[in-house]
């Protein structure tokens, strides 16, 4: 599978992880298989990811769910993918800027007009927030699930009279419910980070 040869993969492309982008690479079988479970996955789910960069997550989309929609800002990630998922029929790259695309059109044009979406995505810290707030906008989806750096979603689940307590946990959960899924260890990525990072898991 794709995450068993992220080190190969990026040798073979000499490519690497762009700081610009806030890209690192998961390289764990099992954390995959458990974002996949915690997302319970079924052949009639339509799924958005943000980011995909070699696939490895893809992948496991692509054999768990009916379709996948990626969005993905790296062209040289672009090239990557469109060999390392060419066994895949039921996805779809769109190259460019999540946060800049008509993701509404997107969805009626490949899932359908009425379709409930699941998004699942690794995001980097700084664009963590605007994500959210967009997918809010749309109203096909229906579930998150993010994986952020351990801090932050501190703060976007933190409780009443706590010192993680702030703003933004007020806005989330007004308007999902959100809890902490699990947390993956800086150890499980390539580069390895220097902080931890926390799956999400919210309804809308």
């Amino acid at each position: 599978m794709i995450v068993d040869r992220t080190k190969q993969i990026l040798q073979e492309y000499s490519a690497y992880a762009k700081k610009n982008f806030g890209q690192i690479f998961l390289i764990s079988r099992p954390i995959l298989e458990k974002i996949v479970k915690e997302a319970n996955l079924t052949k009639e789910d339509f799924v958005i990811e943000i980011g995909p960069g070699l696939g490895s997550l893809t992948e496991f989309l692509c054999l768990n769910a009916k379709k996948v929609l990626c969005y993905e800002i790296d062209e040289q990630m672009i090239k990557i993918l469109s060999n390392t998922l060419s066994d895949y029929d039921n996805k779809k790259i769109i190259f460019g800027d999540f946060l800049k695309q008509d993701v509404k059109k997107d969805i009626e044009e490949y899932f359908g007009v009425d379709a409930q979406v699941k998004v699942i995505a690794n995001l980097p810290y700084y664009i963590t927030t605007p994500i959210m707030f967009r997918l809010l906008e749309i109203d096909n989806v229906v579930e998150e699930i993010f994986m952020v750096q351990k801090e932050m979603g501190e703060r976007f689940t933190g409780e009443v009279n706590t010192k993680d307590y702030n703003a933004l946990s007020v806005f989330v959960k007004y308007y999902t419910d959100t809890k902490k899924a699990f947390v993956v260890g800086r150890n499980n990525f390539f580069p390895a980070p220097n902080v931890d990072s926390v799956i999400l898991h919210s309804y809308i």
